[in-house]
């Protein structure tokens, strides 16, 4: 009696275990597919995936007769290069030599004498210096030519030669071509007609050793017609004479 109560109430264990673990696994697929049901043991709502429509393809009727055409390839553009343009050819040029010209060897022949430069007078004078050839160092003496173009002498009585300076000597218009003047007269014929020619001329200044002193001579003929040529000297013996000559300019 005792055995079959026991027997039993292991039955009626074993159905209702077999009736919880049924109704637990009927909970759990209940929480399964509706989530909500398990509140706050939920977890987050899971998203729910959009369905995207589904594009259909459109199928384009080709026409009757389809001609593939194929693309057409790109052309390649040459990049044009900068062209040079030749430049002109230089023209030979032939350079012709002369023939060698003979020359004529011609015997130069005297110089010509260039003419003085023509002065507002027509007579023009030069002053030389040097030891008196008559009196040496024994006296001081002014001397003098006159002569023309063609450089002949001059004699003509119309011509007068004028010194006048230092020691109060003044010739006036006494002293003429080929005289000697002294001690404020002439003195006849020159004493150096016989060393520089018939147109020579001279003024005695001291005949008693060299002297210094300054002078001017110049031509007249009816008026001046030289510059007024200054004489002067120092009183040294190699310089106590000085010499005028008077050309004719034109």
């Amino acid at each position: 009696m005792t055995k079959s109560r026991g027997g039993s109430a292991l039955n009626i264990l074993s159905v209702m275990l077999l009736g919880l673990t049924a109704l637990a696994c009927l909970c759990y697929a209940t929480v399964f597919f509706v989530p909500a049901l398990a509140g706050p043991f939920a977890g987050p709502t899971p998203v729910r995936a959009v369905q995207l429509p589904t594009a259909t393809p459109t199928v384009q009727s080709l026409p009757p007769t389809w001609t593939p055409t194929v693309p057409g390839l790109p052309t390649e553009t040459s990049t044009p290069f900068v062209t040079r343009t030749p430049e002109p050819t230089e023209t030979q040029r032939f350079t012709i030599t002369p023939a060698p010209t003979r020359t004529k060897t011609v015997t130069p022949g005297p110089s010509p004498t260039a003419s003085p430069t023509r002065s507002k007078y027509p007579y023009t004078a030069a002053v030389t210096y040097q030891l008196d050839p008559a009196y040496g160092c024994g006296g001081s003496v002014i001397m003098g030519t006159i002569t023309d173009l063609a450089g002949q002498p001059v004699t003509a009585g119309s011509m007068v030669i004028h010194v006048e300076g230092d020691g109060d000597i003044d010739t006036g218009g006494l002293l003429h071509p080929g005289e000697g003047f002294r001690g404020k007269r002439t003195e006849g014929a020159s004493a150096y007609t016989g060393i520089l020619g018939p147109s020579a001329w001279n003024v005695i200044i001291n005949l008693s050793g060299t002297t210094a002193g300054t002078w001017k001579v110049w031509l007249i003929q009816g008026r001046q017609v030289s510059d007024q040529i200054e004489v002067h000297f120092s009183g040294a013996c190699g310089s106590s004479s000085a010499v005028v000559r008077f050309q004719q300019n034109h």
